[in-house]
């Protein structure tokens, strides 16, 4: 009796795994990828992650959207992969880039006043994890580094 029942729910959670939802560790709709290059090829209230500095340049290269906070963005192929950033929102947003995953180390913020970020190699912003962020005097390099991002709404 004990093996059959055992039997019945193996088979059960088998069958409950492969129909199940999919893992909520990885929402897609935080992170697409789309081609294109320049501003105008950010959608209204995002921020987007360029493949190459000056956002793309004159030719068509990855575009990360993020719509929210992404804790890991290596959860959605757009890790260590970012030139360039620019934030197309309404003005009472900001945004930062952060160094490491979960809101740490180097960042820097777009808001209002600075909207986009031609070259994440050489650009001023912060240190230190979410709530302790000191401001940098001296250019922080995130070029192919941003591995996390922190929306204010």
């Amino acid at each position: 009796m004990i093996k059959k029942l055992a039997l019945t729910l193996t088979a059960a959670l088998a069958a409950g795994l492969a129909v199940g939802a999919p893992a909520a560790a990885s929402d897609d709709s935080l992170v697409r990828s789309i081609k294109g290059h320049g501003i105008d090829a950010c959608p209204a209230e995002s921020l987007c992650l360029y493949e190459h500095s000056k956002y793309n340049g004159d030719s068509d290269a990855s575009i990360w959207v993020v719509s929210d906070d992404v804790q890991r963005l290596s959860e959605h192929g757009a890790d260590d992969t970012a030139s360039s950033a620019y934030l197309n929102a309404p003005n009472r947003w900001s945004v930062s880039l952060w160094r490491d995953v979960v809101w740490c180390g180097d960042h820097v913020r777009l808001n209002q006043v600075v909207r986009g970020v031609p070259s994440l190699h050489d650009a001023y912003g912060y240190t230190g994890c979410l709530g302790e962020e000191k401001q940098s005097h001296s250019k922080i390099r995130l070029n192919d580094s941003v591995s996390s991002v922190l929306f204010l709404k």
